[in-house]
C-alpha cells in the first residue's frame, strides 16, 4: 500500500451487471442490453463513499530501509462504499461501472491508494475476459442504476454490512447491493485488502483483517443519521462469508447473516476460521441464510450443520445448474458465449438467490410478515423446485446459558433454577462450559459459611459433575454433604477425591497435600459416625 500507482484515466466506475443487464423478456437467451434482470424496488439508488483512517492499526513503518523518516499517514486507510435508498430522480446522470471500479474519494489522500486497488481489479477483469481489452472497456463504460451522491430518501433505513471475498473486489455483488438499496435497505462494504499488502491471502492475519475492516465500517455506519441501527445484518460472499461468521461471533449487535457461496468447507479456510480466538460455535446463534452451489471442497453445508444454535435456511442449487451468484461470473459467461447472451438458467438462478436474500433481510431486519411467510412457504422442512433447487430450514437448538449468564442466574434467580438449566442442557451439550470450577467452589463455600447449606451442596454437586477428574471438587462436595448430615454420601465423595488425586494434574501441590492429609481423617470420622448411627 505504500507505492504510488497512477490511476487509469478511463476508469471512473462499477459493474452492476445483474441488476442492469439486458434481458429481452420471453426469449430463451437474453442479450447484454435491454431490461434489467432484477426488478428494482420503489426507491432510487444512491451511491457514496467515506474515506477514513483506522488510527488503531499502522500499516507502514516509521522509517524506510535506509533509516530515513517516512512522510504521510501510516495508519490503515479504509474506504466504505455505500448503496442507499434515494429519492427517485430523472435528472441525475447514471453512474457507469468504471465509477464503481474507482469510487472517486472525497478525501484526495486516498487517490493513490484507490488507484492501486483499481489497477488490481481491472487486472482481474482482464484475466476473466481472457485479455479482451475491448470488452473490458465496454463493460467499464456500461451504465448502472445508481446515481452518485443524490439525496437520501426521507427517514431511517436498516443496514446490511458486507464482507467481500478476499480474492475479489466490491464489483462482484454490486447488482445485489443495488437491488437491496432499491428496496429500502442500506448496504455498506469495504475493499478486500491484506493486512500489510494490497492483495490479501487466505491466511489467519488477512482474514482477521477483513473482519476488523468490516467491523470498522459497521461501527462508523451505525452513527450515520439515515441509519436505523436497532437491527443489523451481515452479508458475506466466499471468504467474506467466513469473515461475516467470525464477526457475528464477537459482536452482539448482529441480528442475522447471509452467506453466498461460503467457502467454509475449504480445508484451509475452515482451519483458519476455527483457530481464530473468537471462534465459538455457541456464539453463532442468530438466523443464517446460505445460498450455494456445491463445488467440490470450496462450498457445501458440512460446516453449516455444525452451527446448531443458529436457525438456518439453506438454498442449494443443483451441481449441473448454471447458476450465477456474482457479477464476475456473469462477465465470464459473456466471454464464453460468443453470442453475448445469458441463458435462462443464469437469469433465473440469480433472480432466485437475490429474492431469497431480500426476503431474509426483510424478515429479520423489519419483522416483515410477508417476507417470513415467503421463507416458511418456500422451505417447510425441505422442498425441491424444478429439479434445480433444494430449500431447507433447520431450526436452531435451544441455547444453553453462557458462563456469565449462568452466574447471573444463580445470583438473580437462585441456585435451583441454575441447576435445572445445567441438568437440562448438559446431556446434549457435553463440551459446553457453564461455569469455571474455581468460581463455583468459592461461591459454594460462601453459601456454606452463611448457613445456606442446601444451596452450597447443589453447587458442589454441579461442580463435581462438570469436573469429574477434579479431586478438589469431590473433596468440597464431601464437605458440603458432611455439613448437612448426609454422612454416607460424604464418605463416598471423600473416597472419590482420594481415588482420583494421583491422576489430577490441574491441582497445586499445596492443595494436593492438603487433600491427602485431610480426606483420610474425614473418612475415618465419617465411618465412625455411620457406625454410631447404626447402633
Amino acid at each position: 500500500m505504500g507505492r504510488k500507482i497512477t490511476c487509469f484515466r478511463f476508469l471512473p466506475g462499477f459493474l452492476v451487471f445483474l441488476s442492469f443487464l439486458a434481458l429481452c423478456s420471453g426469449a430463451e437467451a437474453e442479450s447484454f442490453t435491454g431490461k434489467t434482470p432484477l426488478e428494482p424496488g420503489p426507491y432510487g439508488v444512491g451511491f457514496e463513499s467515506y474515506e477514513l483512517f483506522d488510527n488503531n492499526r499502522t500499516v507502514l513503518s516509521k522509517y524506510d530501509y535506509f533509516g530515513a523518516p517516512l512522510e504521510g499517514k501510516r495508519v490503515r486507510p479504509i474506504q466504505i462504499c455505500v448503496w442507499y435508498p434515494a429519492e427517485k430522480t430523472v435528472d441525475a446522470p447514471k453512474m457507469i461501472i468504471g465509477e464503481y471500479n474507482f469510487p472517486y474519494p472525497q478525501n484526495t489522500e486516498f487517490i493513490d491508494y484507490l488507484s492501486e486497488i483499481q489497477n488490481r481489479d481491472v487486472g482481474r477483469l482482464q484475466a476473466i475476459l481472457r485479455g479482451d481489452q475491448g470488452l473490458v472497456l465496454d463493460l467499464l463504460s456500461y451504465e448502472v442504476g445508481a446515481c452518485s451522491d443524490i439525496p437520501h430518501a426521507g427517514g431511517k433505513f436498516k443496514m446490511i454490512v458486507c464482507g467481500p471475498d478476499m480474492r475479489k473486489g466490491i464489483l462482484e455483488n454490486s447488482g445485489l447491493f443495488e437491488y437491496l438499496a432499491s428496496n429500502g435497505l442500506v448496504v455498506a462494504t469495504v475493499h478486500s485488502v491484506g493486512s500489510f499488502d494490497l492483495n490479501p491471502s487466505e491466511n489467519p492475519a488477512d482474514l482477521e483483517t477483513l473482519v476488523r475492516d468490516t467491523e470498522f465500517a459497521m461501527s462508523f455506519m451505525k452513527e450515520q443519521p439515515y441509519i436505523d441501527s436497532d437491527r443489523i445484518c451481515l452479508l458475506g460472499y466466499g471468504t467474506g462469508a467466513a469473515a461475516a461468521i467470525l464477526l457475528q461471533m464477537r459482536s452482539f449487535d448482529i441480528d442475522a447473516v447471509v452467506c453466498v457461496q461460503g467457502t467454509f468447507d475449504d480445508e484451509s479456510i475452515n482451519e483458519i476460521m476455527t483457530r481464530n480466538p473468537y471462534f465459538a460455535i455457541d456464539r453463532m446463534n442468530v438466523p443464517l441464510l446460505h445460498l450455494y452451489k456445491e463445488t467440490g471442497t470450496s462450498a457445501g453445508d458440512t460446516f453449516i450443520k455444525r452451527l446448531r444454535y443458529s436457525p438456518r435456511h439453506t438454498v442449494k442449487f443443483a451441481p449441473d445448474y448454471d447458476v450465477l451468484f456474482t457479477n464476475y461470473e456473469l462477465i465470464a459467461s459473456l466471454k464464453q458465449d460468443s453470442t453475448g447472451q445469458l441463458s435462462r438458467q443464469n437469469i433465473d438462478g440469480y433472480k432466485t438467490s437475490s429474492l431469497y436474500a431480500l426476503n431474509f433481510f426483510r424478515a429479520h431486519l423489519s419483522e416483515d410478515s410477508t417476507a417470513r411467510s415467503f421463507l416458511d412457504d418456500e422451505a417447510g422442512e425441505s422442498s425441491s423446485k424444478a429439479g434445480f433447487l433444494t430449500v431447507a430450514f433447520h431450526p436452531g437448538d435451544e441455547i444453553p446459558p453462557t458462563e456469565s449468564q449462568f452466574m447471573s442466574i444463580i445470583n438473580e434467580r437462585g441456585v435451583e433454577t441454575a441447576a435445572q438449566l445445567y441438568r437440562k442442557f448438559k446431556p446434549s451439550n457435553p463440551d459446553h462450559v457453564f461455569f469455571r470450577e474455581f468460581n463455583i467452589n468459592i461461591l459454594g463455600y460462601r453459601y456454606l459459611q452463611t448457613g445456606r447449606g442446601r444451596d452450597a451442596l447443589t453447587l458442589f454437586e454441579l461442580n463435581a459433575d462438570a469436573f469429574p477428574t477434579s479431586a478438589n471438587a469431590w473433596d468440597s462436595y464431601g464437605e458440603a454433604c458432611m455439613a448437612i448430615g448426609d454422612y454416607p454420601r460424604a464418605l463416598e465423595n471423600y473416597r472419590k477425591a482420594l481415588e482420583i488425586l494421583p491422576q489430577d494434574t490441574n491441582i497445586t501441590e499445596e492443595l494436593r497435600n492438603l487433600i491427602r492429609e485431610n480426606a483420610p481423617q474425614q473418612i475415618a470420622r465419617l465411618e465412625e459416625l455411620i457406625r454410631e448411627s447404626s447402633e
